[in-house]
């Protein structure tokens, strides 16, 4: 498997006058090195982000006025957080141990920070932040389950931390490698606050780790309607099946799981080993319909057939099932019956241009040419995004040229949010417009994002 490592090209381009983040933090090199964990930032309060740009990673152009500077400290904790419940005179006391602890986990002496904390505990047991970098600190040492124990006694009795508590244990779970409860958390967050970029960030990429890359598309959909997104995010919608091969070995992707690996090696052109991983995969619905879809595409008739006739107790609700049922019946003749199947796949994954093809193959054998040729077209739009953006997943440069071709195909294919964001992009790498100008065209696009969004609410 591919070694993996974090692109410092990663850019990010926030449209939206509302980010909100509860608990999440930067992602880490920590999961290919478990022994070596840094410390956890948890950024756990509402800010409004409308900056200009102000680093590589992090690139925001919506308002002329730009937001306060980004804290430092370890742990930041909600507006709503209690005074720490120390003896009057006490107060200098704690807070030097928090400053001096927060200093040790800055310089990796974890042991150090362990006993401050343990001090500052004595002195304050119920103040959020206080018991935040306690966690902070266990988790350093991979003591994931006493920072996740710890937070969620504080959670218990402190209603005003749940949220930044769901998003920082969940956040430890996916590294303890709990993904199920760390879903659970990340839906916690968004069922209370639909827009937490953040929490739909982390969720999208713990889906796409775990091959459900498809419900993870929701997610990075919702970046997009929020206009806050990276240019990763972005490439990931173009592709619907599988990573990128630029992008299947990033940190940020990681696969786990059967089916998480099975997509990883497809991406990587190994479908013998995605075979393999899929036939040793156990009471997974989703990595079956993903095996049947492989026989289909390599148009293994027989195994395809083996395939068909199991599928009948399977659930079938992903894209990669309805490719291989089409498949079938459109090897036997039955091109009613494959359109039917193919129109679901599209409809589960606009970008599925195998599917795209497939059908305009089918509905020209039952004569309907024009919808065909209309289909054909469409997979070709499709198929040259994809091209576009596996160019982008493996040279660092940008070509504002391209990426408007690419935003062009986009809004074509009835695409806007994916579209706006790359034209975002776009003003942000053109050489030739000043600043003020840069600064007009991304309120301008901001503009037609929120027009964009009001259309959609208006629809049935």
């Amino acid at each position: 498997m591919a070694s993996f490592r974090r692109d410092p090209r990663m850019v990010a381009v926030t449209l939206v006058a509302l980010m909100v983040i509860v608990g999440c933090s930067p992602a880490t090199d920590s999961r290919t090195d478990p022994a070596r964990q840094t410390p956890a930032r948890s950024v756990v309060d509402m800010d409004v982000v409308t900056a200009a740009p102000t680093s590589t990673d992090s690139i925001a152009a919506a308002s002329s006025n730009p937001p306060p500077p980004a804290r430092a400290s370890a742990t930041v904790i909600p507006p709503t957080q209690t005074p720490p419940t120390t003896m009057p005179g006490a107060a200098t006391e704690v807070e030097q141990l928090v400053e001096d602890a927060t200093m040790a986990i800055e310089s990796d002496n974890f042991d150090v920070a362990d006993t401050l904390m343990r001090r500052a505990m004595v002195e304050a047991p119920n103040d959020p932040e206080i018991n935040f970098l306690m966690g902070t600190v266990l988790a350093a040492q991979n003591r994931f389950a006493e920072a996740i124990h710890r937070l969620d006694r504080l959670a218990a009795n402190q209603p005003e931390v749940v949220l930044p508590v769901l998003g920082q244990t969940a956040e430890w779970l996916e590294l303890q490698g709990d993904w199920t409860e760390a879903e659970r958390r990340y839906r916690a967050i968004l069922a209370e606050v639909p827009e937490a970029a953040a929490a739909h960030r982390k969720l999208a990429f713990l889906l796409m780790r775990q091959g459900q890359r498809l419900e993870a598309a929701e997610h990075l959909h919702a970046l997009c309607r929020l206009g806050d997104v990276e240019e990763l995010e972005l490439r990931s919608l173009l592709v619907g099946m599988i990573a990128l091969p630029g992008d299947s070995g990033r940190d940020e992707l990681e696969p786990i799981g059967e089916l998480g690996t099975a997509r990883y090696e497809i991406s990587q052109g190994n479908r013998e080993a995605a075979l393999a991983t899929l036939r040793a995969a156990t009471d997974s619905p989703a990595a079956f319909a993903l095996l049947g879809r492989i026989h289909a595409e390599n148009s293994d008739a027989e195994s395809l057939k083996t395939w068909f006739d199991e599928q009948a107790e399977t659930v079938p609700s992903t894209a990669d099932h309805w490719v291989a049922v089409g498949v079938y019946h459109a090897q036997t003749g039955k091109h009613g019956e494959a359109v039917e199947s193919f129109r679901e796949a599209v409809e589960l994954d606009p970008t599925d241009k195998f599917a795209l093809i497939s059908l305009s193959q089918s509905l020209t054998k039952l004569g309907e040419t024009a919808e065909a040729l209309s289909l054909e077209r469409r997979a070709q739009a499709v198929a040259q995004t994809q091209s576009l953006g596996a160019q982008m997943a493996i040279d660092p440069a940008r070509d504002e040229n391209t990426i408007a071709t690419l935003a062009g195909l986009l809004e074509a294919l009835e695409r806007p949010f994916e579209s706006l964001c790359w034209r975002a992009f776009q003003v942000m790498f053109s050489p030739t417009i000043s600043a003020d100008e840069r600064q007009r065209k991304m309120a301008e696009i901001n503009l037609s994002r929120l027009r964009a969004l009001q259309t959609k609410a208006a629809q049935p």
